[in-house]
């Protein structure tokens, strides 16, 4: 059977809900796309990541605000015969082009790691996150412009 497009968007944001590591991509000052695996949450149409103030993704993102962004479920292989040609992967995919910024809004930042919290750590407690470490903590927004997927099953 043939991979088929995802065009719900409930389908996709299903998807999304359920991977945990993403790749960001950025594009390099020589052109180059600079793939990033990172940890994510999906709300209204944005993806969140969090992380350091500094380094090349964020070098990359200041200088030019488009970016990728994938992830993908494998849900296992199907072997349809005795050869290694006839093994076929499961699996749902979905992918994002948009725009990303650093979240400088105080509220919305918190909100966005509670987000982080009930998606990661959903056993502690989001009230214990120190302010100190919030406020240390890079959110980055990738606003979503296209998004398109793809399954297998």
């Amino acid at each position: 059977m043939p991979s088929e497009k995802i065009t719900d968007k409930q389908e996709l944001e299903a998807v999304l809900s359920r991977c945990e590591t993403g790749r960001f991509v950025t594009i390099d000052e020589a052109g180059y796309p600079y793939p990033l695996p990172v940890h994510f949450v999906y709300d209204n149409d944005h993806i969140y990541i969090h992380g350091r103030a500094q380094g090349e993704r964020i070098i990359n993102m200041e200088r030019d605000s488009r970016i990728g962004f994938e992830v993908d479920e494998n849900l296992g292989y199907r072997q349809n015969g005795d050869s290694p040609c006839q093994v076929s992967t499961a699996y749902y995919s979905v992918v994002i082009r948009g725009r990303a910024a650093v979240l400088n809004d105080d509220q919305r930042r918190e909100a966005v790691l509670r987000l982080f919290a009930a998606k990661f750590s959903p056993q502690l407690n989001p009230d214990a996150m120190s302010p100190k470490a919030m406020a240390g903590t890079t959110i980055i927004e990738l606003t979503v412009e296209r998004m398109s997927g793809k399954k297998h099953n």
